[in-house]
């Protein structure tokens, strides 16, 4: 359910909604939202696994302006815009960078040479401690936009994450290592085919029989399975539905989606216009736009869009 259904709910349903946290208190007083909007949000909130900032956020119900500076009252700390964290932000080696982009967080050193964390929310510290080393958490707090923090984070660490993303398959299972040998496994793929075509020049017949006693050999397997399935289906009887109900306080997740384009002009408004309409929370929808690091103009097409959060 979204916000314009909710709000179609009476006063005591809203009551439902609970307490408002830090950020609801901070934001309701000072203006930017409504009572009944910040109850609104802590409604979906309850039953959604995001963040009040999130919910507000996507729903459309607050300014990331004000988010900004809320978040900053709460932490009691100055707010640094894009330039400012762009120059001054800086690597931090030994911990890991998804870390950091998860819950946006980078050292910055500011004008003057002074160290700072720079953090999207203060509820970023309390997650960080025991990751990120002391020296780190006890510097002085500045707030940032999520995105450009997230944003530098990718940029600094550009090579591990890469790193990190090619290598999360087993080794095993993947084909990555398929680029140390390519001779060795292209000379061991003709000489099978040639094996296999001088054969069947030398003996047809015989290769036909193989090859037709194979395929037999295939639909006689799936053709027992198939049966084996069926009797036991039906020497089952009727099956109960097993699964288990679903909690009250379970929270529902986040859902990613991930769309791959490639020199997508034409359509790229009606894809961003459609994916918008989806119906599921819009604080859980993470919708991933995924294109060729060279493809500038589906590149510079989408940068014409006003995204959605």
């Amino acid at each position: 359910m979204g916000i314009s259904e909710l709000r179609q709910l009476d006063a005591q349903s809203l009551n439902s909604a609970g307490a408002l946290d830090d950020l609801g208190l901070d934001l309701v007083p000072a203006g930017s939202i409504s009572r009944a909007d910040a109850a609104l949000a802590q409604l979906v909130q309850n039953h959604c696994d995001a963040s009040l900032e999130k919910v507000l956020e996507t729903e459309g119900l607050a300014d990331p302006a004000d988010l900004l500076v809320a978040q900053a009252r709460r932490a009691k700390a100055d707010v640094i815009g894009t330039a400012e964290l762009s120059a001054g932000a800086t690597a931090l080696p030994g911990v890991d960078p998804r870390l950091l982009i998860k819950h946006a967080a980078v050292p910055v050193t500011r004008a003057g040479g002074a160290q700072a964390l720079a953090v999207a929310s203060p509820d970023a510290l309390r997650a960080l401690e025991g990751t990120l080393p002391e020296s780190i958490l006890r510097l002085p707090v500045v707030i940032a936009p999520r995105r450009d923090i997230q944003n530098q984070v990718a940029n600094l660490n550009r090579a591990a994450l890469t790193q990190a993303a090619q290598a999360r398959v087993p080794e095993a299972e993947s084909f990555r290592t398929w680029r140390a040998c390519p001779h060795r496994r292209l000379a061991v793929t003709l000489g099978a085919m040639t094996l296999c075509l001088v054969l069947t020049l030398l003996f047809p017949t015989a290769v036909f029989v193989a090859f037709a006693g194979w395929a037999a050999l295939t639909l006689i397997v799936s053709f027992a399975l198939r049966m084996a399935a069926f009797v036991a289906r039906m020497t089952l009887g009727p099956v109960e539905d097993k699964a288990p109900a679903p909690s009250p306080t379970q929270k529902l997740p986040k859902v990613s989606v991930l769309v791959p384009l490639f020199r997508e002009t034409e359509i790229a408004h009606a894809l961003v216009t459609r994916l918008s309409r989806l119906t599921y929370p819009k604080c859980l929808l993470d919708v991933i736009l995924v294109l060729e690091e060279s493809d500038t103009m589906t590149r510079q097409t989408l940068a014409e869009i006003d995204l959605p959060p």
